[in-house]
């Protein structure tokens, strides 16, 4: 369980810190990249950022941007060799971001 509970999106609106929202976004680059969601990478990379967040935040009065969070989930697949999964969670993320 975490104990950071807010984020920060762009407009500056706060909102529940979610981690199941990041496995979703990240399973779907796996599924885009290697055809398969791979879940257990997934959720191992979701517990990487939430630890991450975690020691950043926990138990301060700040709390995460989603742009951090965002680039906490890039860094967790490139420092796993994932690569392209990681181009691709970034064009999902932009698109998710036009609209």
């Amino acid at each position: 369980m975490t104990t950071v509970t807010k984020v920060k999106k762009r407009n500056g609106e706060i909102v529940d810190f979610t981690p199941a929202k990041i496995t979703i976004a990240v399973k779907k680059s796996f599924a885009a990249v290697l055809g398969e969601e791979h879940e257990i990478e997934a959720g191992d990379i979701t517990r990487a950022v939430v630890d991450r967040v975690e020691q950043k935040y926990g138990n301060t009065a700040f709390m995460p941007t989603v742009e951090e969070i965002q680039d906490f989930v890039e860094t967790a697949l490139m420092e796993r060799s994932y690569f392209t999964v990681a181009k691709s969670y970034i064009s999902i993320v932009q698109s998710l971001n036009k609209s």
